[in-house]
C-alpha cells in the first residue's frame, strides 16, 4: 500500500454492527426498496456488509482507486462471500461513466490515506454521482465531523433538487443523508 497514513476499517467476525459510521447503510436502507447499492471509496468494505444486513438480495458494487486495498477487502474482510462486485476505479472517473440512473443507493466514503479530499463535496463530483441514482434513490456521504463540511455539502445537495435530508452523528463521523424526488 503506498500510503503516508495507513487505512483502517473496523469489523466485527460476527458480521455485526460495529457502532461506528460503517453501520449508516443499514440504518438508512432498511425498510426502502432497494435493488442495487454502489459505494464509492469500498475500503475494507464494511459500510457494504452493513447495507447487506438491511438488503440482504442487494446487488453491491464497490468502486475502489486502490488494487491492494481492494484484495484486501475482497479476501481479509469477507467481500467475495458477500457477493460484492468490486470494480477497480478511481470514483471521480467512474461516477462519469457509469449508466445513469443505475442505482437505488449511492454510498460515498473516499479519502486519500486520512484525508478526505475536497472534491468529494464539490458540485461536480456530487452531480455526477446523483445522476447514477434512480428516482427516490438515497446519496449517503461520510462528511467526517466537520460542521463546514456538512453544511456546504447539504448545500450543493440541496442545489441539486436533493429533498429528505438527515444526517448520522457517529462518535468521529457525520453521515449526511439526502434522498431524490
Amino acid at each position: 500500500l503506498a500510503s503516508l497514513s495507513g487505512y483502517q476499517t473496523v469489523s466485527r467476525r460476527d458480521g455485526g454492527r460495529t457502532g461506528l459510521y460503517y453501520d449508516a447503510p443499514e440504518l438508512l436502507l432498511r425498510g426502502r426498496r432497494v435493488d442495487d447499492v454502489v459505494l464509492l471509496g469500498l475500503g475494507g468494505g464494511e459500510m457494504l456488509r452493513s447495507g447487506r444486513r438491511a438488503q440482504p438480495a442487494a446487488r453491491l458494487v464497490g468502486v475502489e482507486i486502490d488494487p491492494h486495498v481492494a484484495a484486501i477487502a475482497w479476501d481479509d474482510f469477507g467481500m467475495s462471500r458477500l457477493g460484492v462486485e468490486v470494480q477497480i476505479n478511481d470514483a471521480a472517473l467512474w461516477v462519469r461513466g457509469a449508466p445513469p440512473s443505475s442505482f437505488d443507493a449511492v454510498l460515498i466514503d473516499i479519502y486519500l490515506d486520512s484525508v478526505m479530499p475536497s472534491w468529494v463535496g464539490e458540485h461536480e463530483f456530487l452531480e455526477a454521482s446523483s445522476k447514477l441514482l434512480r428516482s427516490r434513490g438515497i446519496l449517503a456521504i461520510n462528511v467526517h465531523n466537520d460542521p463546514a463540511r456538512v453544511i456546504a455539502v447539504a448545500d450543493e445537495l440541496h442545489a441539486l433538487g436533493f429533498e429528505h435530508f438527515g444526517a448520522l452523528v457517529f462518535a468521529q463521523n457525520t453521515v449526511l443523508s439526502a434522498s431524490r424526488p
